[in-house]
């Protein structure tokens, strides 16, 4: 069974939110050995680029967040800058809510906002093209 190095984007700073990024991930696909790191995106905190490209981490988990994946936040501006750059290295990446958002953004996707203007949390059917694959 091969240990996972992961490395957790938490986008959130209400103290209500704190923690419970890396406790979704974790219960969610966590298994024993599994090592994880938090990096607070609101805090500037990003892998260095050094440790991504020797592989340092198999898996980059980007959470939720009350902040729009079009925002304009130097935070939000310097993920979608740095996102592509890690890809290239192959790192594996995956997004909740936010965190997709922000990777389709960053790797050349449309992102817009929701045409209700409401913050919405639920479950969602996604229609997936597979052609675009």
């Amino acid at each position: 069974c091969m240990h996972l190095s992961v490395a957790v984007f938490d986008a959130t700073d209400a103290e209500k939110w704190r923690g419970k990024t890396l406790q979704f991930f974790q219960d969610s696909f966590g298994r024993a050995g599994d090592t994880w790191e938090v990096f607070h995106l609101l805090r500037g905190e990003l892998p260095a680029l050094e440790d991504v490209m020797r592989g340092k981490y198999d898996v980059i988990a980007i959470g939720g967040s009350p902040y729009s994946a079009i925002g304009t936040e130097p935070w939000v501006e310097r993920l979608v800058q740095v996102l592509p750059t890690y890809c290239e290295f192959g790192v594996r990446m995956v997004g909740i809510c936010f965190g997709h958002q922000i990777l389709a953004r960053a790797l050349g996707g449309t992102v817009g906002k929701n045409p209700s203007g409401r913050f919405v949390l639920k479950l969602e059917d996604v229609q997936m093209d597979v052609a675009a694959l």
